[in-house]
């Protein structure tokens, strides 16, 4: 798969600096310019058809790779996170906490208004 982006990375480039060349040439000389249109004009159609699919493989392609890359540095997000060792508390965990505490506080006032009921305390 590497290989098939990296060659479509060079027929991209060569793409490009073919058609820059032929910017180049066209500014250079006005007389070339209607020489150019003219082999444009004379570019089989097959030719055009087979550059559009090659620039819709590419593209597709190049996305995909992007999708992959996301996908890899997500991973290695969550995966450096886990490892920092910094616990993160969930909601559920301060909630559980919270109803032990007040259950605890509950059952320690119960058992203090035993002790009082029974005498066990002495008052001042």
């Amino acid at each position: 798969m590497k290989r098939i982006h990296s060659l479509a990375g060079i027929l991209l480039v060569l793409g490009l600096i073919q058609s820059s060349c032929r910017v180049l040439m066209q500014e250079a000389d006005p007389s070339s310019s209607l020489e150019a249109d003219s082999t444009l004009k004379d570019e089989p159609r097959e030719l055009s058809n087979m550059k559009r699919h090659s620039e819709g493989t590419f593209s597709n392609d190049y996305s995909k790779y992007l999708e992959d890359r996301k996908a890899q540095e997500f991973v290695r997000w969550l995966m450096n996170n886990k490892r920092s060792g910094v616990a993160e508390k969930r909601h559920a965990d301060g909630t559980f906490t919270s109803d032990v505490s007040s259950y605890l506080k509950d059952q320690a006032i119960k058992d203090f208004v035993d002790r009082l009921k029974a005498g066990q305390v002495r008052r001042e």
